[in-house]
């Protein structure tokens, strides 16, 4: 009886004689097989849930591979058993362990005679049961889901590990020579959004032209000012969130308390996005802002105003002056 083996990618397999059936003489043609390596950024991973895929900027490579075999009268299956150790479940794939805490790997393949599936994690995993010649393609896929831990930050290394087992058997046989499906090393470079405010604003004065009494009859707000805050942002944020916080009015918490001399005014803070003005309340409501990071910037349009802030009180000349925080949040 003469039974060569067929290789193909690793799965384990077993497989039981059947008496009586006459066996097949089958010779194969595999080399081993390498998942590429690659650079892959993680923009915030530990926000991610456990048990979640993890998103990465790049693309995650896959791996194309053929296995051609000759058999004269019986047919084969191929199979693929992991070589990695499992430490959870993602659905119906098996979770394996990467060794960069807070980072599983999952696998699936694919090819033409059966629909994507997932590995499990089984002892042996049929992928097609083929005629007796066939040149057969696979397509083997990873990526990267969320375990227990703190992913590290800064720069990992996913060294070079056997993945699976691929194997080519015989129907009638016992099991055949394997090849090996590799991870060749990846990079993981961690990072974390940042914004920061520009340095022209941090703690930056803004000045309200001179006003009189007179300038407020028949109106609330005069000494209208317009200004922008900008915040600087790498690459991973996306979004910059303003928030101004101040001591409101006395009364009035739509508005920042004066702290100079001049009485019956306050100041009145405001946005311009997209041309019309929203008012920031002093008194934390309706004092949030979010913009959208764009080449690296955020950009917030503002003005301020000196505010007439009860009619019934008489404004006494005298100095203006409020002091407003901008706390700056980003994802």
């Amino acid at each position: 009886m003469k039974s060569n083996r067929l290789l193909v990618m690793s799965l384990l397999a077993i497989a039981v004689a059947v008496p009586g059936t006459a066996l097949a003489a089958c010779t194969r043609k595999q080399s081993d097989v390498y998942i590429a390596s690659r650079t892959l950024t993680l923009t915030g991973p530990n926000a991610v849930p456990v048990g979640s895929l993890i998103p990465t900027r790049e693309s995650l490579p896959s791996v194309d591979f053929a296995t051609v075999f000759f058999c004269d009268g019986d047919r084969v299956n191929e199979f693929m058993s992991p070589a990695l150790t499992k430490v959870g479940t993602y659905g119906a794939y098996g979770v394996f362990a990467s060794g960069v805490a807070g980072v599983g790997l999952i696998f699936d393949i694919s090819d033409p005679n059966y629909p994507l599936r997932a590995v499990t994690g089984a002892y042996s995993q049929p992928m097609a049961e083929l005629p007796g010649v066939a040149n057969v393609g696979s397509r083997a896929r990873v990526r990267l889901v969320r375990t227990a831990g703190t992913i590290p930050s800064g720069r990992s290394t996913i060294s070079q590990r056997r993945v699976a087992f691929i194997r080519l058997e015989m129907l009638d046989d016992i099991p055949a020579n394997r090849n090996t499906m590799w991870l060749s090393p990846w990079t993981l470079n961690v990072t974390s959004p940042t914004c920061n405010l520009a340095v022209g604003d941090v703690d930056r004065p803004i000045r309200l032209a001179p006003a009189k009494p007179q300038d407020f009859v028949g109106q609330a707000s005069v000494g209208r000012t317009e200004f922008e805050l900008t915040a600087d942002c790498n690459a991973d944020a996306s979004v910059a969130t303003f928030a101004f916080n101040g001591t409101p009015y006395s009364g009035d918490g739509a508005y920042f308390a004066n702290t100079g001399t001049a009485r019956g005014v306050g100041v009145a803070l405001f946005s311009r996005v997209g041309g019309t003005d929203q008012a920031i309340r002093a008194d934390g409501t309706g004092n949030t802002r979010n913009v959208n990071v764009s080449a690296g910037r955020a950009v917030l349009p503002l003005g301020v105003s000196y505010r007439h802030v009860n009619a019934a009180e008489a404004i006494v000349q005298g100095g203006v002056s409020a002091v407003v925080s901008v706390d700056l949040t980003y994802n």
